[in-house]
């Protein structure tokens, strides 16, 4: 994973918030649905500092971002 690769998850959970209600996915809600894209990106971050990136300090910054995109995350989050 690289930066380019976090931008453009982010980007795409950010567009994802203006998505009307069920129309994400089938199994769950939007919220839902947009907190497992968020652990998913956090996931391949990890994964890739793990596996000895370059420069893992500007990766965690950038997936950090994502914290900033408004939507519900549940309490443990607040």
């Amino acid at each position: 994973m690289n930066i380019d690769e976090i931008q453009q998850r982010i980007r795409d959970i950010e567009n994802d918030t203006d998505k009307p209600e069920g129309s994400l996915s089938s199994q769950g809600s939007n919220e839902e649905y947009l907190r497992q894209k968020e652990s998913y990106l956090w996931y391949k971050v990890l994964e890739s500092i793990s596996d000895g990136v370059d420069n893992p300090q500007e990766l965690a910054k950038e997936a950090i971002k994502s914290i900033y995109i408004s939507f519900e995350r549940g309490a443990h989050h607040s």
